[in-house]
């Protein structure tokens, strides 16, 4: 997955990561797509600060009446 750049590990560098096949320009897996909860077994995979960055994206994208745009 690093390897492959297929996680946005930081989303104001979107430029450093790798579109999976078929996803369309700005779908992109972020560290709490793997590691959706702490004791998640991926969650091991990210630094604090990755999952940190991933959640705040998360959080600063919902919308106004509480869901969040598809991806």
């Amino acid at each position: 997955m690093r390897e492959q750049h297929l996680v946005l590990l930081d989303p104001d560098h979107p430029e450093q990561a790798t579109l999976a096949p078929g996803y369309a320009p700005g779908e992109y897996h972020l560290a709490y797509d793997y590691a959706p909860r702490p004791d998640s077994l991926a969650r091991a995979w990210f630094s604090e600060a990755e999952m940190a960055r991933s959640l705040d994206r998360l959080a600063n994208a919902q919308q106004p009446e509480g869901g969040w745009p598809i991806n």
